[in-house]
């Protein structure tokens, strides 16, 4: 019926079924014709590959993390990236791998000159959280290779996880839980050392955006709120007469009687806070550390712990990760140690996989995939 429907319509002495197979063939060729062949595209399926091909991206996870981390990164990643995971590979396949990164994404493997001038074709470093002090920094602007950091994912966790710090800490968490492990049952214990977050004058060093993200759930908890922000550094107009400045770190120590430390690593930094700043510390003082273990002398540290001048302390970050056994901070019942997970939820691992995505695709390739 169709047949006749068409003859009808065309004269007689035009073969519009010759016409109607030469566009169909003409169409099909332009579109589907035989083009470069891109690596990821097996040589027999090229004919199918029409003029959308986007080449393969070699992203390389420099990260030990674990098969249920990776494949959060796998279920995102868009099609045409090679993921490769630093953690399952060998000296020399590392090796190989960073000579064919197109990007490399840094976790917790430290990034040295030494993996640095191996790169020759990465075009982008990203590093996974805002802490970087374990990339050569100078030695990848000395390349001419950009660093990138995501701090999507860090702030609010981080925040969090320094509160229930806190929290744990003042009302002994972890000697209660340990005591009730142990079929004892200490209704009476704690009470009279336990503290109470509202009405108590908590310090903060550093207060940038995880620093101010504290800040406001300790206010909401009706905390004294006393900010160093570091030298040369001010408080915008939000939060003046909402918080209290101190001068120094050490006038900070004097005023307060909990410790937040919220800083980076640097070389102003590093052991910043000694037995010096300790013994400013009033006596039953508590200590939470959620930035890096490097910031604080442990020995001093422990030794203040174990004799009784300062109360407790909560650690997320400890010197070396994962710590000795013999480590001075562990097996104390007033020392809360955690291994350095203070951003880690599917939340903010989530976060992070798509702000990394988004801008290595936005550097890398325009015009490629969207995040799956």
């Amino acid at each position: 019926m169709r047949t006749s429907s068409l003859s009808a319509v065309f004269p007689r002495c035009f073969d519009w079924k010759g016409w109607l197979v030469r566009q169909c063939s003409a169409y099909f060729w332009a579109e589907f014709r035989p083009r470069k062949r891109w690596s990821n595209v097996p040589p027999k399926f090229a004919i199918f590959w029409h003029r959308t091909a986007i080449p393969v991206l070699n992203i390389l996870h420099w990260a030990d993390t674990n098969d249920s981390v990776e494949s959060v990164f796998k279920s995102l990643a868009p099609a045409n990236w090679r993921y490769i995971s630093a953690r399952t590979l060998s000296d020399l396949e590392r090796h190989e791998e960073l000579r064919r990164a197109d990007a490399v994404i840094v976790v917790n493997l430290d990034f040295t000159a030494s993996e640095i001038d191996v790169l020759e074709h990465c075009k982008l470093v990203v590093h996974q959280g805002v802490g970087t002090d374990n990339v050569d920094v100078d030695r990848l602007l000395q390349r001419g290779i950009p660093l990138d950091v995501t701090s999507a994912g860090t702030t609010e966790e981080v925040a969090e996880y320094a509160i229930m710090l806190m929290l744990a800490s003042s009302r002994f968490l972890k000697a209660i839980s340990g005591e009730v492990d142990a079929r004892r049952w200490p209704t009476w214990n704690y009470r009279s050392v336990s503290r109470s977050l509202a009405g108590r004058n908590v310090g903060l060093v550093g207060f940038g955006r995880i620093g101010q993200a504290v800040a406001s759930r300790l206010l909401a908890m009706k905390a004294h709120v006393h900010v160093f922000p570091g030298p040369g550094r001010d408080l915008s107009v939000d939060w003046q007469g909402r918080v209290n400045t101190a001068p120094s770190l050490e006038a900070l120590c004097r005023a307060v009687d909990l410790l937040s430390l919220h800083v980076p690593l640097r070389a102003d930094t590093a052991g910043m806070v000694d037995a010096k700043m300790l013994d400013c510390l009033p006596h039953g003082a508590m200590l939470v550390n959620t930035g890096r273990g490097q910031l604080i002398d442990e020995i001093a540290l422990a030794e203040r712990l174990a004799d009784g001048r300062l109360a407790a302390a909560a650690l997320d970050v400890v010197v070396p990760e994962p710590p000795p056994a013999d480590h001075p901070l562990l097996g104390l019942p007033n020392v809360l140690v955690t291994p350095h997970l203070s951003s880690g939820t599917r939340d903010s691992l989530e976060a992070k996989v798509h702000s990394i995505i988004s801008r290595i695709s936005a550097t890398l390739a325009p015009t490629s995939a969207a995040v799956k």
